[in-house]
């Protein structure tokens, strides 16, 4: 199953946990998707089989 990959999601917690960061709407644009995929993963472990990332992926990349 496609799962989230370390080096995408260190990055991505690093830079919105700066507090003194100002995140721009392109910022939250590539973050979104992120946070999207972990949400998923830990609410859902047992019902993301592989069908299921991929349909919701779809929608939120397309966006």
């Amino acid at each position: 199953m496609a799962r989230t990959r370390p080096w995408v999601v260190v990055p991505a917690l690093t830079k919105i946990a700066d507090p003194d960061l100002e995140l721009s709407d392109a910022d939250w644009g590539e973050l979104r998707p992120v946070e999207a995929q972990l949400r998923d993963e830990i609410r859902g472990r047992v019902l993301a089989t592989d069908e299921v990332v991929a349909a919701t992926r779809r929608p939120r990349n397309a966006a």
